[in-house]
């Protein structure tokens, strides 16, 4: 990890650097400032995944920096080390993970750094539940050689097992062929409208014109097309037309 110290004593820049190497080798990088713009800076050339953050200074305090619309995109946790107890609360609506007094105890900034692993896990977590969430996603994401194309559900007819392939047919006339199967795009096609209607096709319900009824039960589409029906999920898919 990267650390970014902000603080205008010296000495104080100099203590905590010398903990963070001794103490704390899972940070790798240290920078430091001395002042509320040289920091911010700092933040945005050296990026930090921690900021130790001095609350007074000359040209401003540590709040003046965290409020500056120029970071507004960088993403680091922030740790305040003061002198001062009175700051406290404040701290804790800036999202601070701890607020260490000076002189710094090694063990409450090892406590501080704990908060950061602790902070990081759940982000990842947040990340994986994301992830998770993309089969809730309108927009299909198709894979090719020269990259992929997001493609919005809305612009599906329908796809069409192909041995280890899956071909979309779109409302363009365009026809996709990708190198996944059907059942890999299923439950996110089915929470945007789409059913599977054969063990070869899952087609956008909102594509379908015509039901017809024989002895195979067929859907026709909108784009001229007509798709079998499988005997076992005919009747889940009439309750839906």
């Amino acid at each position: 990890m990267k650390a970014l110290i902000i603080d205008d004593e010296p000495n104080g820049r100099d203590i905590l650097e010398t903990l963070i190497v001794k103490f704390i080798p899972s940070i790798t990088e240290i920078k430091t400032a001395d002042d509320v713009e040289i920091g911010v800076q700092q933040i945005l050339s050296f990026q930090p995944d921690i900021l130790f953050l001095d609350v007074e200074m000359p040209g401003g305090t540590g709040f003046n920096v965290l409020d500056d619309n120029r970071i507004s995109d960088s993403t680091f946790h922030v740790i305040f080390t003061t002198a001062y107890e009175n700051y406290a609360v404040k701290a804790i609506k800036y999202a601070a993970l701890h607020y260490l007094l000076k002189p710094i105890d090694i063990e409450e900034l090892k406590e501080a750094i704990s908060r950061v692993a602790v902070a990081e896990s759940l982000s990842a977590k947040t990340l994986t539940e994301k992830l998770h969430e993309n089969k809730f996603s309108d927009r299909l994401r198709l894979v090719s050689k020269q990259g992929f194309d997001l493609i919005p559900c809305s612009e599906v007819i329908y796809c069409k097992s192909d041995s280890n392939y899956t071909r979309f047919v779109l409302v363009d006339g365009r026809k996709m062929l990708v190198s996944k199967t059907m059942g890999t795009y299923q439950e996110q096609l089915e929470n945007n409208g789409f059913l599977r209607i054969h063990k070869s096709h899952i087609v956008n319900l909102s594509m379908i014109t015509k039901y017809i009824h024989g002895k195979v039960g067929q859907v026709q589409l909108n784009n001229g097309e007509s798709l079998y029906v499988s005997k076992d999920l005919k009747s889940k898919l009439l309750n839906l037309l």
